[in-house]
């Protein structure tokens, strides 16, 4: 990840009602989270091909386990997946560029595959909301790094 870039993963709002939203049970004693966890049992009724092409154009994968939508070094959307399941959702926006299409777009991606917007950095769950994705960009170290890089770095020593 790009320091550029603001990550979102998707999860399925089952796991989140089954678990109380606790995403604490998604990291491991290294700070490393697992999305599997969330999507074991999930099962896709639609194509993801024909919902996330519209999106994003369909990218080339570096594995055979990612499929990959965008550009890995501007915004991208990555699917994980094992057999025939899927192990997450992640997407990736480059805050460089104007994104709000694309914040659009993905809320209406979760809404239809029935997930919530989970953002790792913060380690919290955010509401299917324009607004609540925008404070949420605004307050990121992403958001800080492409607003002022060089205070951005000032700020880390």
């Amino acid at each position: 990840m790009a320091t550029y870039q603001f990550v979102i993963e998707l999860i399925p709002e089952t796991w989140i009602a089954t678990e109380k939203g606790n995403v604490g049970l998604l990291f491991d004693e290294n700070g490393f989270y697992d999305l599997s966890i969330p999507w074991g049992n999930y099962r896709l009724i639609v194509n993801l091909e024909s919902l996330l092409s519209p999106i994003l154009p369909e990218g080339d994968s570096w594995n055979k386990n990612l499929q990959l939508w965008g550009n890995e070094e501007y915004s991208d959307i990555q699917v994980r997946s094992e057999g025939d399941g899927i192990e997450g959702i992640k997407i990736r926006l480059d805050l460089r560029g104007n994104t709000n299409n694309l914040k659009l777009d993905i809320i209406k991606l979760a809404k239809h595959l029935k997930c919530m917007l989970f953002l790792p950095t913060e380690r919290k769950i955010i509401k299917l909301d324009i607004r609540a994705l925008n404070d949420a960009i605004s307050n990121s170290s992403a958001a800080k790094f492409v607003n002022d890089p060089e205070k951005y770095f000032d700020d880390l020593k």
